[in-house]
């Protein structure tokens, strides 16, 4: 038989373990972390459909500019600041020209000289013409004295048949011919070599003179366009039209090519936000190219939506990069990009900025 004593001690006993288990469950319940508003929204309602949560980020129209100098060099000037409006092809910084103008004004001698040397071969080319022409003259002349020589020869010869003239005479004659025919193969030789030579400085002939004259004007032409590159490529221009978001250069600091760290100036196109919304692949069947979307910006109210407009979808699946920070959440779940258009003017969202995205099943 049991005592009212020891009935009463198992009635304590069990009322502080139904106490204590209360408390305990109490305690789990409030360390237990509040389910993401995305994941949390993809359930559907009796009133509401199935909708896909995802995390997106908001980027200007086709991401942001990172801005990075061609050529690595001091930084001389810096001319924007965060926030600012810049049109497209205006200075961003500048960098240390001094070396690209000594090569440019070496450039620009060398062009001079070049040119020089060519428009000086071809100042000759009208001489050269004078001494052909001279030389033409005088191969006319010797033919007339060589066709002379040869007519008086065939006169006193047939003189000579008759004993008309003395055999001297007629030896004279002969003489005479063959010096003209000496003379006019010598004015042909000289008439052949200066054509040769105007030959090699006329453009419409051959003009073997003229052509490393002229590879040696195009060669410091070349020249002249590096060397005018270089000195352009020290002022650093915007790609496009937009806002500056951030500089991270100073005056004084050293500009290197192809390095990991921060862009040294980044700007936002002109145009309509966009949201780039990371979809996990197990809600892959159940999106629908052209689906709507609202976006709700972190602390928001569920009234403070902002309507999206599908754009399109990345072909690649990637590994996640915007992680909520769940605690069943694994670094290596792999997610498809959507984007999608803000359409109101007036939303107030900036680049850069994180919202809970819910996207419609169906079109």
């Amino acid at each position: 038989m049991i005592r009212p004593r020891t009935l009463l001690a198992i009635g304590l006993f069990g009322a502080a373990s139904l106490g204590l288990g209360a408390a305990t469950l109490s305690i789990i319940r409030s360390n237990t972390p509040d389910a993401s508003p995305v994941a949390a929204s993809v359930a559907a309602t009796a009133s509401e459909p199935l909708r896909i949560g995802a995390l997106g980020t908001v980027e200007p129209p086709g991401g942001v500019v990172a801005i990075a100098p061609p050529a690595a060099g001091l930084v001389t000037a810096v001319l924007v600041a965060p926030g600012e409006m810049v049109d497209e092809n205006a200075v961003l910084f500048r960098l240390d020209d001094r070396l690209p103008r000594v090569r440019l004004a070496q450039a620009r001698q060398a062009v001079a000289s070049a040119e020089a040397a060519l428009a000086q071969a071809e100042g000759t080319l009208p001489a050269l013409r004078a001494t052909v022409a001279v030389a033409e003259s005088a191969v006319a002349a010797a033919i007339a004295q060589r066709d002379e020589a040869a007519s008086e020869l065939v006169a006193s010869e047939q003189l000579a048949s008759r004993n008309a003239i003395a055999r001297r005479e007629l030896e004279r004659k002969q003489t005479a011919l063959l010096t003209a025919s000496a003379q006019l193969a010598q004015a042909e030789a000289s008439r052949d070599q200066a054509a040769a030579q105007r030959d090699q400085f006329d453009p419409e002939r051959a003009g073997t003179s003229l052509l490393p004259l002229r590879a040696a004007v195009d060669d410091a032409r070349a020249a002249l366009v590096v060397a005018e590159t270089e000195l352009a490529i020290t002022e650093i221009r915007a790609p496009v039209a937009g806002r500056v978001l951030t500089v991270t250069t100073r005056s004084g600091q050293y500009a290197a090519v192809g390095g990991s760290g921060d862009p040294l100036v980044t700007l936002a196109p002109v145009g309509p936000l966009q949201v780039r919304a990371e979809v996990e692949e197990a809600d892959l069947p159940l999106l629908v190219d052209g689906s709507a979307a609202t976006g709700y910006p972190r602390g928001a109210g569920p009234d403070a939506g902002v309507p999206l407009t599908f754009l399109r979808r990345e072909p690649l699946l990637k590994p996640k990069t915007t992680l909520a920070g769940g605690t069943a959440e694994r670094i290596d779940t792999r997610v498809i990009e959507v984007v999608f258009e803000v359409t109101r003017d007036d939303a107030g969202l900036v680049p850069g900025q994180l919202l809970d995205v819910l996207i419609d099943t169906a079109p």
